[in-house]
């Protein structure tokens, strides 16, 4: 996998969870958070804020809790909500 691999994904997903990411290319979060941030500085991938508090139930694993976009797309998408069962779903923007 490559930094080009990567950056397509989000391009085409428009919106992912490192978590999402993590399991499509079955590398660790860590590993893909570093290629991530390369994207984020030349201006081709954008990281949003980290959801609030969402209840207290503590469940998301923080992979879960870091989502990109595309860049290009500032309505790709709006803030990641809770689904209330562990896991963080991205609303369309």
């Amino acid at each position: 996998m490559i930094l080009t691999e990567v950056q397509e994904r989000v391009r085409d997903q428009r919106c992912v969870s490192l978590a999402d990411l993590s399991g499509h290319f079955e590398v660790e979060p860590e590993a893909l958070r570093a290629m991530l941030e390369r994207l984020v500085r030349k201006g081709r991938v954008r990281r949003l804020a980290r959801p609030g508090a969402c209840g207290g139930c503590r469940a998301c694993p923080d992979e879960a809790l870091d989502f990109y976009a595309w860049a290009d797309d500032p309505a790709a998408c709006a803030a990641p909500a809770c689904s209330g069962s562990g896991g963080l779903s991205r609303r369309p923007g």
